[in-house]
Parts: C-alpha cells; sequence; structure tokens
C-alpha cells in the first residue's frame, strides 16, 4: 500500500489499483500463513503490523514479552523503524481511499488477534467424567470483546462449546482444552508471499500447500517464457534451435491429480469413516506414490532396499523444481479439515464490530448451512486454479528475486546459494531463449498500419498483401537482415531498438537523408 499511495497518489486510478490487489488474487483468501501468527522459526518475527501498532502506540503498551503469539528474539531489528513504519502504513491507507473508521476498525481487529494469543483455557472435570475448557484469565478475553463488540459470555461460550445441529436437533457438547485452544486461534487473515518457496527445519502442511503454489506459478513460468515461446517460433516457421529445460509439470500432477494426488488422497481420508489419522494417510501415500520419481518415504526406499537415514518414519519428501523437502505428516489432517465450529462464526456475526460481521458472514444464523465445508487443501487448490486462469488471460511480467546469503545481511552474496537459484528458476534457459530469440512480434497488418508513413511505397495507401507491403517497408528502411526474419503472419524483431522506427530513430529515413 506504501508503494501504491506513493506511486499513484489520490484519485481514480489509485481506487482501481486498490480493487485489483484486494480481488485479482483469490489465493490471498485463503489462511495460509496463520500458523506464522501463532508460531514463527527461529530467529524470525510475527507479521510487522503487530509490532508497529505497538511502536506507533504510547510507550505504555510497549512491551511485546506481555504478548505470547510475538517473537521476542526479533523483535527488534537493528534499522527498522517500526514506529516511524507504522505512521507510514497508515498514512498510505488513507491515500488509498480508507476512511479513518475503517483505519480504526482494522487496526483493533489487529490488536484482537494479540489479545486473542494471550486467552488461556484450564480443563474442568464434569460429574460425567468427561473434561470441559474454561478460559484461566479473563482479563484478555474481556479486552479482546471490548475491541470487537462481542459480549464476554457469547465469546467464552463459543471458546468453550460446540453445537452439532442435524435436521430439526440440536445438540451442544463442551470442547477439551486442546480442542478449545486449537479452535480458538483458527481464524486469523494471511497473506502469500509469491517469493516464498519455503524450506525450513520443520515443514509441515503449510509449507506443502504454499510449496505447491510455487510449483504452479513456476509450471506458467515456463508455459510463457519458455514452452509458447519456442512454440511459437516452429509454427511461424522461424529457423530455431530447441532450447531444453526442466518441465515441473510432473511434480504438479503429483501434487494435484484429482485421481492420485497427494491432495486428493489427503481429502479422501479426511472425509472417509472409520479410524483416520495422519499416520494412514502416510500409508496410503506409500501405496500410491512410492514409484513416483519425485516422491520418498522411508518405506519407498526400503522397498527398493536403501538406507536413508535422513528420512523419519512419519514423513515424506518431495522433490521440487526448487531442491528437496522434507515434509512431516503431523497435522496435515487437521489443518486440512480445518474445521472452524458454527458457535465460533455465530458469535463472532454477533459482534457490534463491522468488520469482524464482514469476516464471518457464515455466522449469520439465516444462513445456516448444515453441509460439511470444502477442506483447506481443496479451497486453496481451487483458488490456484482460478489464479492460474487468470494469468493466462494476462501478458505478464516478472520480477525474479535472488536471495544472496541465508544470513538475512547484506554486502554478502554467498555464490553457491546464488547459482542454485539461478539453476533451479531456469533463469539460463530463460536468457538463452531470449538471446536466440526475438524480442518483438507483430502481425503484418498492425505492422503496416503503423509503420507506412516511413516509407513511399507504402504512404499512404498499400495496394498488395500487407507481408509484401511490411518486406517493402523493410527494405527501403535498409533494416540489417539479421535483425528481423518474418513469420508466416508475423514479422519478428529481433532488438527492441530496431523496432523504435521514429523520424529520430536511426533506421529512419530522416535519419539516413540527414547524415
Amino acid at each position: 500500500m506504501s508503494y501504491v499511495a506513493a506511486v499513484c497518489g489520490k484519485g481514480q486510478e489509485v481506487n482501481k489499483v486498490k480493487e485489483q490487489l484486494l480481488q485479482s488474487n483469490p489465493v490471498l483468501e485463503d489462511l495460509l500463513e496463520k500458523s506464522r501468527v501463532v508460531k514463527q522459526p527461529r530467529g524470525e518475527r510475527n507479521f510487522h503490523v503487530f509490532y508497529q501498532l505497538l511502536s506507533g502506540a504510547s510507550d505504555d503498551t510497549l512491551n511485546f514479552s506481555k504478548y505470547n503469539y510475538l517473537s521476542l528474539d526479533s523483535a527488534n531489528v537493528n534499522g527498522l523503524d517500526d514506529a516511524a513504519n507504522f505512521r507510514t502504513v497508515r498514512n498510505a491507507m488513507q491515500i488509498v481511499g480508507f476512511m479513518e473508521d475503517e483505519v480504526q476498525s482494522v487496526l483493533e481487529l489487529v490488536a484482537a488477534v494479540l489479545k486473542l494469543g494471550n486467552i488461556e483455557f484450564k480443563p474442568e472435570s464434569r460429574c460425567n467424567s468427561f473434561d470441559e475448557s474454561r478460559v484461566k484469565d479473563k482479563n484478555d478475553l474481556k479486552e479482546m470483546c471490548e475491541l470487537l463488540g462481542i459480549e464476554q459470555s457469547v465469546l467464552e461460550r463459543a471458546f468453550s462449546y460446540r453445537t452439532v445441529e442435524a435436521k430439526l436437533e440440536k445438540v451442544s457438547t463442551t470442547l477439551n482444552v486442546s480442542q478449545a485452544q486449537t479452535k480458538a486461534r483458527h481464524k486469523v487473515m494471511g497473506v502469500l508471499d509469491i517469493y516464498g518457496f519455503e524450506i525450513f527445519e520443520d515443514n509441515s502442511f503449510e509449507q506443502f500447500i504454499i510449496n505447491y503454489c510455487n510449483e504452479k506459478l513456476q509450471q506458467i513460468f515456463i508455459e510463457l517464457t519458455l514452452r509458447e515461446e519456442q512454440e511459437e517460433y516452429i509454427r511461424e516457421d522461424i529457423e530455431w534451435t530447441n532450447v531444453e529445460y526442466f518441465n515441473n509439470a510432473v511434480i504438479c500432477e503429483l501434487i494435484e491429480n484429482n485421481q492420485n494426488g497427494i491432495l486428493a488422497m489427503l481429502d479422501e481420508e479426511c472425509l472417509r469413516p472409520g479410524t483416520v489419522t495422519d499416520s494412514t494417510f502416510l500409508d496410503k501415500l506409500n501405496t500410491v506414490c512410492a514409484k513416483h520419481q519425485h516422491f520418498e518415504s522411508r518405506l519407498s526406499k526400503n522397498s527398493k532396499f536403501l538406507t536413508d537415514h535422513s528420512l523419519p518414519h512419519n514423513c515424506f519428501r518431495i522433490q521440487h523444481y526448487a531442491g528437496k523437502v522434507l515434509y512431516r505428516v503431523e497435522g496435515f489432517m487437521d489443518k486440512n479439515n480445518d474445521l472452524l465450529y458454527r458457535d465460533l462464526s455465530q458469535a463472532m456475526y454477533k459482534a457490534n464490530h463491522s468488520l469482524i460481521k464482514q469476516l464471518f458472514p457464515e455466522g449469520n444464523p439465516a444462513k445456516v448451512n448444515l453441509k460439511r465445508p470444502p477442506t483447506a487443501g481443496f479451497q486453496f487448490k481451487a483458488s490456484v486454479g482460478t489464479l492460474m486462469k487468470n494469468l493466462q488471460t494476462k501478458n505478464p511480467n516478472y520480477i525474479r528475486c535472488v536471495k544472496p546469503n541465508d544470513k538475512k545481511a547484506s554486502h554478502i552474496f554467498t555464490e553457491s546459494l546464488v547459482r542454485h537459484q539461478v539453476a533451479y528458476l531456469g533463469l539460463m534457459e530463460n536468457v538463452r531463449v531470449r538471446r536466440a530469440g526475438y524480442a518483438f512480434r507483430q502481425a503484418y497488418d498492425p505492422c503496416l498500419e503503423r509503420y507506412k508513413m516511413l516509407c513511399k511505397q507504402t504512404w499512404p495507401h498499400w495496394r498488395g498483401p500487407a507481408r509484401e507491403g511490411v518486406e517493402v517497408l523493410m527494405a527501403d528502411l535498409q533494416v540489417p537482415t539479421e535483425e528481423f526474419a518474418y513469420g508466416r503472419s508475423k514479422i519478428f524483431i529481433r532488438n527492441p531498438r530496431t523496432e523504435d522506427l521514429n523520424p529520430a530513430s536511426p533506421l529512419s529515413p530522416h535519419h539516413h537523408q540527414s547524415s
């Protein structure tokens, strides 16, 4: 937002950009980064806005240790002024069209998320021998309810009870401490960092679907910049030597195939009756994927009489385009189910806070849906599919970020790390195609229409076929033959400078006359 505000200023154009940012990418609606909210990798911060909010408030509140969701070892970063950045964010929100009450609503929601992290539960035994949970300290709950405009009793009950509804019957059951803690922290907005191919010490479901998205983005990058580019030269009868490259479609198929892809098998395990666990899911993967060249597990290795002690029994490994990633199956089933009990949605919908009400439309009692919600994996796959269709209709431009080192430090360039990224991103192949190929191409009719005034023979009207007119034009301008090629339906220009055939161009008749 800061960038948009700085570049566009105010007005209709900035509103257009804002709407595109909010609506064009359905992946942003997924809750991919909620794991970062509740737990950060060693040495990493939570989202900057939490620290900015606390730093931008009064000094009395600047105590990161009070909040369970904040990583203390990275709370203060050298050279990073959270208070100044907080003012920049607020200013940017106003410039792109947020009203003051809307800014306040967003910040209240951010503060409420911080308070949510401090809510803890204690077990209480009931006479029927079942355990139930109770909020341990109600001060944070009270403050959170004040921020969101929710009655404290309503939210406390939603944290501790689950209502199951079938036809005309309703049954309320208590949640134990484990269930209450999991569900209470479940609904958090997140943003996918497109660069973020993630390989951590401990990789789980979140990293799996983020890396799946990156595989799909790499796939479309390959299709648009390598495959389609070379296929067009062949279609147009342009002399071309094929540039080989790795096509990661086989990895995408491993993950997303509707019949035996990893996501399909995960959904099958989540939805089937009987005893299902993360272990049964791994067993299914071992049965179906064991022979796939990009899939590895301890069982699949053992079947080939190979010993790999780096591969634990409760993990599987995928050879992604960016390298091998080890995934621990623990939590895959729960995270894929991603169930938010209706009681919590309805409690949030009762809030007097307008933004919270909009974020939980499913809590509207008038729109109760007894159908089981789709799994997180299913929703994410559908969102990625929509994003891919959207990108296919566009003419995308790419900015490739290359990580110079693993120390998050300036002025350090680790050559091996950079070489690895250049290799797996396919940048060398892309450069080869670009160097050997043509920077600009245009159908003969619009090309002749645009440049016909540069040649007496084609101006003002050319009576013959458009291709012949373009040939006459290029001959008259004395463009070197190695700078262009004639295709079946288009002319291909090798150098971008050649395409600039204006009167000041070295290739224009005006230039030749004056020289």
